[in-house]
Parts: C-alpha cells; sequence; structure tokens
C-alpha cells in the first residue's frame, strides 16, 4: 500500500519480486510471487461489494492490486534491464475474471488455459484454477513448457497439510513436496536467452 494505494496489503499478501540470472549466458527474468484476497470474506468496508457477477466477494480489490502490480512492474522494480517478468501465485481469480484480464491486456500471457481443463485446486467437490502462472511478452517465447503438478489438490482433507479432521501429524512428511498445501503448483521449463 505504501507504494501504490490501490495494492490494499491489509487484505493481499504483498508482492514478492526478484530477479534470477542464469550463470551461464547472462540472461536474467524476474519472478513475481504473490497471493491475492480471497473470495471467502466480504470487502465491504472497502466498498468493493459482491456484484454477483460470478466474480466473488472482493473482485475490486484482486483487479486494483493487479492494476498496481502492472504499474509498478512497469518501473523495472528489481533494476534488471529485461522485460522478462513471470508472475506466479494464488491470484485467487479464475482466468476470465478481471484480475487476470488485466494481465491480459498489459500483454501477459497466462500459461495455464492451453491446457484442457486445467485445476489446481478442489474444494467441495469441485475444483478449479485460481493459481497462474503469466509471462510478459517478451517472456513467453523462451517458455518450454508449463504443467500443472497434482501433488496437493486431489489429497483427501483427511491427509492434506492441516491437523483438523483429527489428522495424526505423522502422516505429514515434510521432507516430500507431496500435501505441502492445498493448492497444486505449476511447474514451469524456461529457456532463458539474452
Amino acid at each position: 500500500s505504501s507504494v501504490d494505494a490501490r495494492f490494499v496489503d491489509t487484505r493481499n499478501r504483498p508482492m514478492l519480486a526478484q530477479t534470477f540470472k542464469d550463470g551461464a549466458t547472462g540472461a536474467t527474468f524476474t519472478t513475481v510471487v504473490g497471493h491475492l484476497k480471497s473470495k471467502g470474506s466480504a470487502c465491504d468496508d472497502l466498498g468493493d461489494l459482491n456484484t454477483n457477477d460470478g466474480q466473488g466477494n472482493c473482485n475490486l480489490t484482486r483487479t486494483m492490486a493487479m492494476q498496481a502490480l502492472v504499474d509498478w512492474l512497469a518501473t523495472d522494480p528489481t533494476g534488471s534491464g529485461d522485460s522478462d517478468v513471470l508472475i506466479i501465485g494464488d491470484l485467487n481469480a479464475y482466468a476470465e475474471e478481471d484480475p487476470l484480464t488485466t494481465f491480459a491486456s498489459a500483454g501477459f500471457t497466462n500459461l495455464l488455459p492451453s491446457q484442457t481443463n486445467p485445476y489446481s485446486f478442489v474444494f467441495d467437490a469441485q475444483s478449479g484454477a485460481l493459481d497462474h502462472a503469466l509471462v510478459s511478452a517478451s517472456l513467453a517465447p523462451q517458455i518450454v513448457e508449463t504443467m500443472e503438478w497434482h501433488i496437493n489438490a486431489d489429497e483427501p482433507r483427511l491427509l492434506d497439510y492441516n491437523l483438523e479432521n483429527g489428522r495424526d501429524p505423522n502422516l505429514f512428511d515434510g521432507a516430500t513436496p507431496y500435501r505441502a498445501s492445498d493448492h497444486d503448483p505449476v511447474v514451469i521449463g524456461i529457456d532463458l536467452t539474452n
């Protein structure tokens, strides 16, 4: 919020940007990780009412956060001098909702809609994709492959990482990636060039 008031960081988790450099080629790209406000509770106190258009609670809060992020990225916040940007995380919006179309309008490509029926979570026996991988126009041609790694979402709640439902804490093995979250990660292959 201190950088851009449109990004309400009492509702959205602050974004983290890091630029990575390929030691062999010197090519760089910036990854931005974020987690936007869920649809689970209201943002009425912010004037962001659920308009019952199917996008759920806090759609305006998520959309304004994405508008702020697009503008922030245009300032090259890490000083990389490279327009190759990858945005990943739980954006709590489906591919055709306003927060994601904000990125499409800014020239970003969502890597997941190219898949058949992508999903990253299961809730009450319904699945969907709230976790995304978005790439700038300059990084898109360097993407080799994208896949969802279904290691969490399909697990029954009795076996997930939470301790609800009386799960035995010994069932969780923190040394493996399985059941590490309630959402599935996205795996992205990049052939980075200068």
